[in-house]
Order: C-alpha cells, then sequence, then structure tokens
C-alpha cells in the first residue's frame, strides 16, 4: 500500500507541475488548443487513470470496490488515448485535429464502455498480494486490444505521412522521441491486460513514469513541438511606402536579403499597394502565388508593411505579424520618420534590429538542423 502511495503521488505531482506549467506559459504555446490538449493528458493520464490503475490491484479495498475502480481506469485509458491521438494530430496540423481516427476511437470506444459495463464483463481473483482482472468477455478485450492498435499505427501513420513535410529535422526527431516512447507504453499496457502478469504490471508502471517525464520534459523545453510542424514560413519582408526595402528574411535558408523569385513582378505588385496606402490591404489579393499565402499587415503611422510568405495561414502567424510589428515601431520610430521625411539616401542597415525580433516572435518556425 504504501509503494502505491508513492507511486501515486509521484504522477500526481509531476501532473501538476505540468498543469500549472502549461497555464503559467501558455504563451509560449501559440495555440489555446495545445495548452488545452497537454493539460487534458496530465489530468486524465497522470492523474486519474494512474490512480485508478495503480489503486485497483490493492488488496486492501473489498472485491466489488477495486472492480469499480478498475472499471473506471479502463474508461479513462480510452479516453486518455484518444486525447494522446488529438493532441499528436494537433501537433502535426492544426485543421486536421479532427480526422478518420477520431471516428475509429469513437466507434470502438464506444462498443468497449458498453461491453465493460455488461454484467460479468471482467471477474476479479485475489492472487498473493494482488488482485487479478479476469476478462471474461472476449469481445471487450478484443475491441481495447483493437482500439490501442489503431492508436499506434494511426499515430506512425500520421508521422511518416508528413516526413517530408516537417519544418525541420530537429523538430521532426523531438516527435518521434514522443512518439516511440508512448507508443511503447501502449504496447506493454495492453500485454498486460491479456497476460495480468506482475512482471509486465511492474515494467508498465516504471516505463509509465520514464514517459511523464520526458512528456513534461519536452513541453517545458521544446514548446516549437505545438507549432503545427507542418506550417512553414518561407519569406519575411519589410517595406517602406515609397518602395524601399528596409529588410528581408528567408526561413528556409536563415539568411537575409531578397530571394530571385520575390524579384520583378511581385516586388512591382507589392510596390503599387504600398503607393496606395489609404486603400485598403485587401489588393494583395491581386498577387496569386501557387500553393503559397501571404499574411500582409501595414502601419499607416510609421507608413512600412510586412510581408509574410507562408504555406498555410494560421492565427498564430497572424498574431505573431501583429505582435513585431509593434516592437519593430517602438524601436525604429525615429528612423521610420526620417525616412518618411527626408529625399537622402537612406541607411538600411538601422533596421537589422529586426532579425532579434523575429527570433524574439517566430521562434518556432526558425530552421533547426541537427549539428
Amino acid at each position: 500500500m504504501i509503494i502505491t502511495i508513492i507511486l501515486i503521488f509521484i504522477s500526481t505531482t509531476i501532473s501538476i507541475i505540468g498543469i500549472i506549467y502549461g497555464l503559467t506559459h501558455r504563451e509560449i504555446y501559440g495555440s489555446k488548443i495545445s495548452v488545452y490538449l497537454n493539460n487534458s493528458l496530465f489530468l486524465f493520464f497522470g492523474i486519474s487513470f494512474f490512480t485508478f490503475f495503480t489503486l485497483s490491484s490493492n488488496i486492501y479495498l473489498s472485491k466489488e470496490i477495486a472492480l469499480i475502480i478498475w472499471n473506471i481506469s479502463l474508461i479513462i485509458w480510452l479516453i486518455s488515448v484518444a486525447l494522446l491521438n488529438a493532441a499528436h494530430s494537433f501537433a502535426i496540423e492544426h485543421k486536421k485535429i479532427i480526422t478518420f481516427s477520431t471516428f475509429v476511437y469513437s466507434f470502438l470506444g464506444g462498443i468497449s464502455v458498453v461491453l465493460l459495463l455488461s454484467p460479468d464483463s471482467i471477474k476479479i481473483i485475489q492472487e498473493e498480494n494482488n488482485y487479478v482482472f479476469i476478462f471474461q468477455n472476449f469481445h471487450l478485450l478484443m475491441f481495447i486490444i483493437i482500439y490501442n492498435s489503431s492508436a499506434i499505427i494511426f499515430m506512425a501513420h500520421r508521422y511518416i505521412r508528413n516526413l517530408s513535410n516537417f519544418r525541420d529535422k530537429k523538430s521532426s526527431i523531438s516527435l518521434m522521441i514522443l512518439t516511440i516512447p508512448f507508443s511503447y507504453l501502449i504496447i506493454i499496457y495492453s500485454i498486460f491486460l491479456i497476460t495480468q502478469n506482475i512482471f509486465v504490471k511492474n515494467l508498465y508502471l516504471l516505463s509509465y513514469l520514464i514517459c511523464l517525464i520526458l512528456a513534461f520534459y519536452m513541453i517545458a523545453k521544446r514548446p516549437s513541438l505545438f507549432f503545427e510542424l507542418t506550417n512553414r514560413i518561407y519569406n519575411f519582408i519589410i517595406f517602406h511606402k515609397s518602395g524601399l526595402l528596409l529588410y528581408s528574411y528567408n526561413f528556409e535558408t536563415g539568411k537575409e536579403g531578397v530571394d530571385s523569385f520575390l524579384k520583378g513582378p511581385i516586388l512591382i505588385g507589392i510596390s503599387h499597394i504600398l503607393s496606395n496606402f489609404a486603400d485598403k490591404k485587401e489588393q494583395l489579393n491581386l498577387l496569386k502565388m501557387e500553393d503559397l499565402d501571404i499574411v500582409f499587415e501595414y502601419d499607416n503611422k510609421f507608413g512600412y508593411a510586412v510581408l509574410l510568405i507562408t504555406n498555410r495561414k494560421s492565427s498564430i502567424i497572424e498574431k505573431g505579424v501583429q505582435k513585431f510589428m509593434v516592437k519593430f515601431s517602438e524601436l525604429n520610430k525615429e528612423n521610420l520618420i526620417e525616412i518618411t521625411n527626408s529625399s537622402k539616401l537612406i541607411d538600411i542597415s538601422k533596421f537589422k534590429n529586426a532579425k532579434e525580433i523575429i527570433n524574439e516572435y517566430f521562434n518556432p518556425y526558425l530552421i533547426r538542423q541537427i549539428e
């Protein structure tokens, strides 16, 4: 009983710290949904499931209570795996959080719960110092195993399918480091459900705590994992309304300067829009780039605009551009006024501080290669 309490205390403590950390640092995860999903996993996986699962085999409880606790742990497990799948899917592409896998989980999970609540689906017996739970309803065990197997298959397929679309190798490896241990955890749990072997259970509990610590480490140290790993930014450009290029940064190469594909008609079109700042920025729709989205914001007060080219618009990127402009205007107020009021040659090197602001607001989108 003492060991059980210690294990529950460790898991609950780590989970509570993870939830508090997520809430107090929610701005670094970009999306509120990421924070909600991570905290839900800590709540269901780290606190609820682990507590009920660990307590259920304790012989200090009556068989009736132990069986109820075991059944509750199974239901929480099904919910936790579905949340894990949602978090995995959301990390790769926000718009695909609800996918075919969601339907599969709902179908298999629903059938499993119905079978679990039917009379005599599970039998409890005492072996030495533990309760053992025998699945008398083979279909219940089968559906739970299929459910668990589906989770691993969906995560592996989703990862492999998007492997070439990830922003960089480091993000790809970081996600793999999370995916493999949790897949292993699901396998060990499934083996335990079938065998009810005490060694497998202890192996599962140890593996579970290691995965929990790893998850907290990744959430604390790798917040870029939650910025839609397939969402890329290609170019970030700052123009003055006179048509002067103030700064340009290429996210793919990590270099400053304008790429050749942005020259010519694109620059002419942008300059035309900038020369008519009084008009609506929807004019930018006249600029078409195949398979790319354009985020365009301008500042009437200081007469400059920011153009960002991405493979897919998102609220995170748009808010990042707005925050960038607030700080850029604050740091370069005098230089921007000087450009507007002066007919002399302008030293655009004064705007190199834009790189520091990009690092601050778009850090998750910077390419990170393995050294």
